[in-house]
């Protein structure tokens, strides 16, 4: 199918209509995306944070050029149920 045969529901050139299927190309296209996030996913290394591990805070909004992205290490207080952390950050949690 072509962009103007499901605009129109015809060929532009010859006088033939067309009717779309659009379940159908609902569905390939949904196809499409699930292969594309498995084949993305498969690369992906597990990662669970504990207490004790350090990670790094990213800046927020729209840093100079030469500024750093991210500040840290600190130090991961507490892992709660949401995947959420609490961080020590100096004499702050």
């Amino acid at each position: 199918m072509t962009p103007a045969q499901l605009v129109f529901q015809g060929d532009m050139i010859l006088l033939a209509e067309f009717q779309a299927d659009w379940m159908a190309i609902h569905q390939r296209r949904q196809k499409e995306i699930d292969r594309n996030n498995a084949n993305e996913n498969k690369r992906r290394i597990p990662h669970e944070c504990k207490a004790g591990n350090l990670v790094a805070k990213r800046q927020p909004g729209i840093l100079p050029k030469l500024q750093m992205k991210r500040e840290g290490p600190f130090e991961v207080i507490a892992v709660f149920d949401n995947d959420a952390v609490r961080i020590r950050r100096g004499a702050v949690t």
